[in-house]
């Protein structure tokens, strides 16, 4: 069962695709336009991969507009070179735009070639995504990155909260795990199911589980702004619908966080119970999310 945008290449944009294995090409830049993935940039070899890399990517990245990245590295297998998948989706984008490329991602995977590529890797801010930050991605595949001191003091202050007040919360890892009450377990029930496209969850701390703050039969992405408060976190779950009759539409997981509005405590905590939250979704409830996630700063970042 695929969850995916229905945009695609067409014949002559999937042949420029086949035809970038075996030519000269360093990189493509691929973008949505008019409902179809085209290739947009092409650049050629002139070094290596490392010396072409920063030179060759970064000036395909526009700050405000989200692009595919196809880049040859020098790496070989039986298949021919091996290829560097980056997904260009800048925190200014729209949340329409975020949606469309998430889930066109797996599409273009497929139509270039799933075994083609070996790294794939998504940025918002473009440190995420230059030759420092790649190199960063390729370590952590392999030896995960030490915890920044930001990173610690957050787990000194979680387990400080779990053993002063949060009994309910199960540690998993380096997150939290909260339980659904039975009126949001109900509600994602149905969603699971179908019958609704939009769930919108919260963190009662007092009773330290998820509950149900809303939940829409049928509602357009436009109008989940004005059902998001400007001064609370929350998450949301939406079946994103990018064509009328669309079968099978992918589904998203939004965490809207409140800025600087509400307690360091509410923040840390949606921040710390998302990752249990997303698992218990997938696995409990086969509610396939996989990359699809997305995070705004407020309700004004659902930008349609």
């Amino acid at each position: 069962m695929t969850h995916q945008s229905g945009i695609h290449a067409d014949e002559y944009v999937a042949a420029q695709l086949t035809a970038a294995q075996r030519s000269h090409v360093r990189a493509l830049q691929v973008v949505i336009e008019n409902e179809s993935l085209i290739v947009n940039r092409v650049t050629s070899i002139r070094g290596t991969w490392r010396e072409d890399y920063n030179a060759e990517i970064l000036p395909m990245l526009d700050k405000e507009r989200p692009c595919y990245v196809l880049f040859k590295l020098d790496s070989t297998s039986e298949f021919g070179n091996d290829w560097a998948l980056i997904s260009w989706v800048p925190d200014s984008a729209s949340v329409r735009e975020k949606m469309l490329y998430a889930s066109t991602r797996a599409t273009l995977r497929r139509q270039f070639g799933d075994h083609l590529i070996k790294e794939d890797l998504t940025g918002n801010a473009f440190s995420d995504v230059d030759l420092t930050g790649f190199e960063k991605h390729l370590t952590s595949k392999y030896s995960p990155a030490p915890l920044t001191a930001a990173e610690l003091e957050k787990a000194s202050i979680l387990n400080n909260e779990v053993s002063g007040g949060f009994y309910g919360a199960r540690p998993t890892g380096s997150s939290l795990q909260f339980g659904l009450t039975n009126g949001a377990a109900a509600d994602v029930q149905r969603f699971a199911r179908g019958l609704c496209n939009y769930v919108q969850l919260l963190i009662d701390m007092d009773c330290e589980m998820i509950d149900l703050a809303l939940s829409e039969k049928q509602i357009e992405a436009n109008r989940i702004a004005s059902h998001t408060p400007s001064n609370e976190g929350r998450y949301h779950l939406y079946r994103f619908c990018h064509h009328t009759h669309q079968q099978n539409p992918p589904v998203f997981f939004i965490h809207s966080i409140s800025g600087y509005q509400s307690s360091v405590k509410s923040r840390m905590l949606y921040s710390s119970c998302k990752s249990a939250l997303i698992s218990m979704l997938e696995n409990q409830y086969g509610i396939l999310i996989g990359h699809r996630q997305i995070q705004v700063m407020s309700a004004t970042s659902f930008v349609w």
